[in-house]
C-alpha cells in the first residue's frame, strides 16, 4: 500500500481498529484482538478494507476529507459546546479553511501554512490574543484530527495558542464613584446593571440573564445560573451579596415590570460608558469589567482567595492572569 493511506491503523485497547474519512464522515472498523493479531496482519486487514472502498468509488487515492468538511465534522465530534462556543470555534475554522482554502485536503495542510496563517493574522492587525484564541481552536481540530486517524500529526502543533497576560486596568471604583454612577442612571434596571457588577462582580452576561428568583433576600446571597452546557464559567454557584446592593434591588423590585432584574439592550457598552460620564466621575475603561475586576480587589483584602474565587465564578490561575495587580492608589500611598 502506498504511503498515501487512506486508512489508518489505530491500536484502541485490546483491538486493532481502521479509521477513514467517507465523504466527510469519520469511520472506523475493528479489525480484531490485539493478542491474536499482528500488527503486520492488521495492516492487510485494513488495506484489504481500502481497496474495497477505491474499488467501489467510496475514496479515492490521494482525496481525502477537506478542511472545510473537516472544520463540519469536528464540531459534530463535540456536543459538549455550548452554542456560544461553537459560534467561536466557526469562526475561527472559517478564517483557517479561507486561508488554506477550504476545498484543501487537510492531509495536505503543512505546518508552513499554519505559520503563513498566523502570520496573516498579524499583517491583519488583529490582537496578538484574539490570534492565539482563533489559534487554539485549529489546533483542538487537527489534534482530534490525528487523535481518529484523518491526520499523521498535527500541522499546528507549534503554534502558540495560550492566552498572555494583558496590562490589567489598574482603575479601582471607589464606592463614592459608584453612587455618583448609580445617581446618573436613567432608570431602575441601569441602577440594578451597575449595582450587580459592582457589588457582586457578575458577568455582563450574567447580569442580563440575571432574575427575581436568584435573588435570596435576607440570606445575603446571589445565585447565578448556568445557560446551556457546563463549563468553567458556566457553573451554578452562590454570590455574596452586599447589603448595598440588597438595598438596592429592593427598591428597583418594587418598580419593575419583569422579572429580570436588569432589563438591559443587546450591545449595553456604549450607552453605559455614557452614564459614566454623564455621572462627572472620571471614566473607566471597559465599564462592567472593571467594576468585577475593582470588586474581586475589595474582597481579596477581605475574604480568603479560595471563597473569593468561588464567588466570583474562576480560577485561582485566570484571577492571577486577568484580574490581579497593584492598583493605582498604592502607589501613591
Amino acid at each position: 500500500m502506498a504511503s498515501d493511506r487512506a486508512i489508518r491503523l489505530q491500536a484502541r485497547g485490546r483491538y486493532w481498529r481502521a479509521v477513514w474519512t467517507e465523504r466527510g464522515a469519520v469511520r472506523s472498523r475493528n479489525l480484531g484482538r490485539r493478542d491474536r493479531m499482528s500488527e503486520r496482519e492488521a495492516l492487510r486487514a485494513a488495506d484489504a478494507i481500502e481497496e474495497r472502498l477505491r474499488s467501489s468509488g467510496s475514496i479515492e487515492r490521494g482525496a481525502g476529507v477537506t478542511v472545510e468538511a473537516w472544520g463540519r465534522t469536528y464540531l459534530e465530534l463535540r456536543p459538549d459546546l455550548d452554542a456560544r462556543t461553537v459560534a467561536i470555534y466557526a469562526t475561527a475554522l472559517e478564517r483557517f479553511a479561507a486561508h488554506v482554502g477550504p476545498a484543501t485536503p487537510l492531509r495536505a495542510v503543512e505546518p508552513i501554512d499554519a505559520e503563513r496563517w498566523r502570520a496573516s493574522m498579524i499583517a491583519e492587525g488583529l490582537a496578538e490574543n484574539t490570534i492565539r484564541k482563533h489559534t487554539r481552536c485549529v489546533k483542538a481540530m487537527c489534534r482530534k484530527a490525528v487523535e481518529v486517524g484523518v491526520l499523521p500529526s498535527n500541522p499546528a502543533a507549534s503554534l502558540p495558542g495560550a492566552v498572555v497576560r494583558v496590562d490589567v486596568p489598574d482603575r479601582t471604583v471607589t464606592p463614592a464613584e459608584i453612587e455618583a454612577v448609580l445617581e446618573a442612571c436613567p432608570g431602575p434596571h441601569w441602577r440594578a446593571a451597575f449595582a450587580v457588577a459592582y457589588y457582586a462582580g457578575l458577568r455582563l452576561r450574567e447580569i442580563k440573564a440575571l432574575g427575581w428568583a436568584a435573588v435570596k433576600w435576607g440570606r445575603g446571597r446571589l445565585i447565578v445560573e448556568h445557560d446551556g452546557v457546563r463549563g468553567t464559567k458556566r457553573r451554578r454557584r452562590t454570590v455574596r451579596m452586599e447589603p448595598e446592593l440588597e438595598a438596592l434591588l429592593l427598591d428597583v423590585y418594587d418598580a419593575s415590570e419583569s422579572g429580570a432584574v436588569c432589563d438591559l439592550p443587546q450591545s449595553p457598552q456604549r450607552q453605559a460608558m455614557r452614564i459614566i460620564e454623564r455621572s462627572g466621575v472620571r471614566p473607566w475603561p471597559q465599564p462592567f469589567q472593571t467594576l468585577r475586576r475593582s470588586r474581586e480587589r475589595i474582597w481579596k483584602a477581605a475574604y480568603p482567595a479560595y471563597v473569593v474565587n468561588a464567588w466570583m465564578g474562576h480560577s485561582a490561575g485566570v484571577a492571577l492572569r486577568h484580574y490581579e495587580a497593584a492598583p493605582e492608589e498604592y502607589y501613591r500611598t
